[in-house]
């Protein structure tokens, strides 16, 4: 897998500012989604051995966090708040209707 110049340059100084490679995971895969658009199976395993990682560990992290992606997702990616806060404001209506005009 190939990264940019401007990606290898950011991984390379985040390394420097964490205490263990475990813990540049996060930021490490949030940067890597922006730069490709998704977590690929191929950037995950270059970014698992990058970081002394398996590619278990890293798709553990990536299945706990919902801002993280292993599909393409669209051009815009609309997000309802469903908690019980929003249900008793009226999120589940406004979700209902995005489903319905947005398909």
């Amino acid at each position: 897998m190939r990264f940019s110049d401007q990606f290898e340059q950011r991984f390379a100084e985040m390394v420097t500012h964490y205490p263990t490679k475990r813990s540049v995971l996060v930021p490490t895969l949030l940067y890597a989604q922006d730069e490709v658009g998704f977590l690929s199976d191929e950037v995950i395993a270059e970014l698992a051995g990058r970081l002394e990682l398996t590619v278990l560990d890293v798709r553990n992290v990536i299945s706990y966090y919902s801002m993280l992606t292993t599909k393409p997702r669209g051009k815009f990616n609309v997000q309802v708040c469903t908690n019980i806060a929003c249900l008793l404001r009226g999120g589940e209506e406004l979700l209902e209707h995005c489903e319905k005009k947005l398909g």
